[in-house]
């Protein structure tokens, strides 16, 4: 079987196009042979020792991007020990691409009157990390302070896409400077446009030039749920506890440093005008009148649904007939018949819904998988009204409530039983929910959360100015340092 082939064995519908692009990188950078004979963890573990021992520049970063695509698409896995090698090899990359390079060295006494913000391919206002970019881009510029902002990006940017930063940014937009990196000529510009204050968001964790914009100035770094981050930022940030960021990140193999400088905000990027509709009819979703429903939503849910999940809400659907489970996503075709055969009318399948807000109106709860993504179908969920029920890890787990992220899946299963049983309790879990998610959504509070995290990171850059910042998390010293 060609590596091709045996990615696409573990696929889940819809990735083809990208994972044959992998596929045909990978034969390029290791050749055929090198994955003969191997499965899916065979594949995992050759590219990661070639990331570790032959890769150059930027194919570090690459093969990165590439390991996390492949465990999203096709439950690849890569566990602490994994993830801490992966973090030393692409901090080591750009060790060995700037190390020779003399950098200036001078203090920032006050922040700059410039920003950047680097994020991944501008895609379309549908796609969240997309509407993202745009919507944190809103909330640094609410600063009058702040002059000009570069907002690096990847690819190039469709017209439904300026369109929304036109819109979401108002006058603010003439401020906006909208610079490609799909070439290295960009690295320049983060010298020569002078001094600035960059901010990271859902960007490619090991892009070079994440490295680069943390020797020249502070950094703050979004923290995609609680998965730890490969490069060095003098402020982490997401919504978890610090205490929990600390433990998870320990246990996936990060450098202590980086949980040292994770800074739990108050809010996060959105688009105020996205408020859930007036609440809908069940009808016009085929959902029943007379029921408790359940709904689980996601892209990529032969990977989300692990057998412990699908277990547990097959043991409650069969436990209390009033329940019905409405999963919106793409499900093999196995699945979906299985589940249909066995819960009968007590489940339904949609591949899609294009009124998710308005569908989230009229549904009791939403099961959230086990699962590390997830964050943007629950925000919608609790606009909706919807009660969220989520383990304390991964996105879900920092957008709800502290006292509702749940420890384990036991209490996971009790809890959701015990809230479809007891309508007002599920109320009144709800409400609180939506007062959370309405604070958690305010962008007048984000742009005060911005303003907190430039100055924490700025004092901490001024700690630790004129050293490579790609070294600082970890023991093996500089070449310099070695020879003497």
């Amino acid at each position: 079987m060609n590596l091709l082939d045996l990615l696409l064995s573990h696929a889940q519908p819809g990735y083809e196009r990208g994972l044959a692009v992998i596929a045909q990188r990978w034969v390029q950078m290791m050749g055929a042979a090198a994955f003969e004979g191997r499965d899916l963890d065979g594949a995992i573990e050759t590219a990661l020792r070639f990331a570790e021992h032959g890769a150059k520049g930027q194919q570090t970063a690459v093969l990165a991007g590439d390991l996390s695509s492949l465990v999203w698409w096709c439950g690849a896995q890569m566990d602490a020990a994994r993830q801490a090698r992966l973090g030393r090899a692409v901090r080591a990359s750009a060790g060995a691409t700037f190390d020779a390079l003399a950098f200036p060295n001078a203090p920032m006494p006050s922040p700059p009157r410039r920003r950047t913000l680097w994020t991944a391919a501008l895609q379309s206002p549908h796609h969240s990390p997309s509407r993202g970019a745009a919507d944190l881009t809103a909330a640094i510029l609410a600063d009058p302070e702040v002059e000009q902002l570069d907002l690096y990006h990847s690819g190039p940017v469709a017209a439904p896409m300026k369109a929304y930063l036109v819109e979401r940014l108002g006058a603010a937009a003439g401020r906006v400077a909208l610079i490609p990196t799909d070439s290295e000529n960009h690295w320049s510009s983060v010298i020569d446009r002078g001094p600035a204050i960059h901010h990271v968001w859902c960007d490619y964790a090991a892009r070079l030039h994440l490295a680069l914009a943390a020797r020249m100035g502070p950094v703050t770094m979004y923290a995609c749920g609680d998965q730890p981050p490969l490069q060095y930022a003098d402020a982490y940030w997401f919504y978890h506890r610090p205490d929990y960021i600390a433990r998870r990140w320990a246990e996936e193999g990060a450098p202590a440093g980086f949980a040292a400088r994770y800074v739990e905000a108050l809010a996060g990027p959105h688009n105020p005008a996205l408020q859930a509709p007036p609440k809908g009819r069940r009808e016009a979703y085929g959902l029943p009148a007379d029921k408790v429903v359940v709904a689980t939503v996601g892209n990529r849910l032969a990977v989300d649904f692990d057998q412990a999940f699908v277990d547990g809400m097959g043991a409650q659907l069969a436990a209390n007939p009033g329940l019905h489970w409405r999963v919106v996503g793409a499900l093999p075709e196995w699945l979906s018949s299985a589940c249909a055969q066995v819960l009968g009318d007590r489940f339904s399948h949609q591949p899609y819904e294009r009124d998710l807000a308005g569908f989230m109106t009229t549904v009791d709860l939403f099961a959230n998988p086990f699962r590390r993504g997830g964050g943007d179908t629950a925000v919608t969920a609790m606009l909706g009204g919807a009660a969220v029920v989520a383990l304390e890890a991964g996105d879900v787990g920092g957008l709800i409530p502290p006292e509702h992220r749940l420890a384990d899946v036991e209490t996971y299963f009790a809890t959701l039983s015990e809230l479809a049983a007891d309508p007002a309790g599920c109320a009144a879990y709800a409400a609180r929910q939506a007062a959370h998610v309405a604070r958690l959504t305010d962008q007048s509070v984000l742009a005060s959360e911005v303003k907190r995290l430039e100055g924490i990171a700025l004092q901490r850059f001024n700690a630790r100015r004129g050293q490579a910042p790609w070294r600082i998390d970890d023991a093996a010293p500089a070449p310099s340092e070695a020879a003497a």
